[in-house]
């Protein structure tokens, strides 16, 4: 799970499942959508967990 957070107020505003090779799996009400993770997220990822091991 890839966690990301709110610049400034470091609260944690959405959270998407990475599944691998730099792509993510989330959730953009009226979609799902599965789309690579890019250069300007990295400094709003705020931790990434592996919730199955």
């Amino acid at each position: 799970m890839v966690f990301y957070y709110q610049l400034g107020t470091h609260t944690i505003w959405h959270v998407a499942i990475y599944l691998g090779h730099n792509r993510v799996i989330e959730s953009w009400p009226p979609c799902v959508m599965v789309a690579p993770i890019s250069n300007s997220q990295h400094n709003v990822i705020a931790g990434i967990k592996r919730p199955f091991i």
